[in-house]
């Protein structure tokens, strides 16, 4: 047998969860370790915004070989 379910999110409910405390520490704790993993000449840079909790990580790629130690260090904020 087989039944429906249906679910109704609140979208207040929703915006406050994607803007709560655990959510920021967790997207700052990535993006930190993803800084830490690329190493010198990474800032981190994280802002509550309308909707969500937002997070970079800038670097000073000028060649090749920093663009992809960028890639590599993305693996670290998973």
């Amino acid at each position: 047998m087989s039944s429906l379910v249906r679910i109704v999110l609140i979208r207040k409910g929703v915006q406050d969860l994607l803007k709560s405390g655990w959510i920021d520490a967790d997207i700052k704790a990535r993006a930190t370790r993803i800084a830490a993993a690329y190493g010198e000449g990474a800032t981190v840079d994280s802002t509550v915004g309308n909707h969500r909790v937002r997070a970079s990580v800038r670097v000073a790629a000028e060649g090749t070989d920093d663009a992809e130690r960028l890639l590599t260090a993305l693996d670290a904020g998973r």
